[in-house]
Formats: C-alpha cells, structure tokens, sequence
C-alpha cells in the first residue's frame, strides 16, 4: 500500500474529506499540482472554477468541483479551504 498523507477539504461550515489519502490533484493559479505524500511544503489559491481529484487509501477516486479556495501542503498534511461549486451541491461526492 502507498504512503498516505492527511487530507482536510472544508467547505464552509462542512467538513467535504478528512481522512487519510494516497494523492491529490489541484489547479493552481500556477498550473496543476499534483502531490503524494512528503511532499514539498506549498501555498497557493485554486483557480476558479476548478476540480479538486484524490485518491483516498482504500484507492478510492474522487472528484469535487469548487467555485474557489486555497491549499496548503506542511508536514505530512494537506488542507484546503473551499467554496464548493454550487452545481456540485447535493451530489455524492461532497459528505
């Protein structure tokens, strides 16, 4: 099995993930990111609108499309602030 790292996505008052994941993928105002874990400490803004993809550790592929947000990747630990897509509301991808 792959080396996980913690991943938060919390959309305003709701917490979307918080587990433990095998990657992530973000559009970045730079370009996109992809990251497994240990990676290199990071800060940035998403683009808007984009799509947040993880892989949690059970391999299971998620996607979630945001309106705007920020990450941040430190010590093993991955976070995202996120306005969640309004047409992504209601669907099963966001718990």
């Amino acid at each position: 099995m792959k080396t996980c790292f913690t991943l938060t996505i919390v959309a305003k008052d709701t917490v979307a993930f918080n587990g433990k994941a095998q990657s992530c993928r973000i559009d970045g105002l730079t370009g996109s990111r992809g990251f497994e874990a240990n990676h290199e400490p990071f800060l940035t803004v998403l683009n808007s609108p984009s799509v947040v993809e993880y892989v949690t550790e059970s391999g299971k592929t998620t996607k979630l499309r945001v309106a705007s947000g920020l990450a941040s990747f430190a010590r093993n630990v991955c976070s995202l602030v996120v306005e969640v897509d309004p047409l992504e509301t209601g669907r099963s991808s966001v718990r």
